[in-house]
């Protein structure tokens, strides 16, 4: 999954803006109930969409055929806290970051090698891209 997505990202317009989120299923009712609480690879998106090809755009993502689907028009407040829940008031955060230009495998291989090691449900690991880059 995460190479695909680092392959297809490059080639995506710059109105797109995508995700790839590491972590435990929540208990939420989009996610089927025997999902809740199992490591998953997510990739949330967000589009900008001023000419309508948000469907064609994200079509390869729902190719895939993922076991959650809900991609769809929301409002951007409802994106910009999509994670809040798995980030309480109070937890103790601890961020690091690196920039890449091409997510090659050596890449993919130590980010999966960390995302072995998520220590709770709360926790998770983010990889973005940048606008179609």
């Amino acid at each position: 999954m995460l190479r695909f997505w680092g392959d297809w990202v490059r080639g995506t317009s710059d109105e797109l803006c995508t995700v790839a989120v590491f972590a435990y299923a929540p208990p939420e009712p989009f996610v089927p109930p025997d999902m809740h609480g199992t490591p998953i690879v997510a990739i949330a998106a967000l589009h900008l969409d001023p000419e309508g090809r948000a469907g064609d755009d994200v079509r390869p993502l729902r190719d895939l055929g993922p076991a959650i689907d809900v991609l769809g028009p929301m409002p951007y407040t409802a994106i910009q806290g999509m994670f809040d829940a798995s980030a309480p008031r109070g937890a103790r955060n601890y961020w690091r970051s690196s920039y890449v230009d091409t997510l090659a495998d050596q890449a993919i291989d130590t980010i999966l090698s960390f995302t072995g090691k998520i220590p709770c449900r709360w926790a998770r690991s983010i990889s973005t891209s940048s606008a179609g880059r």
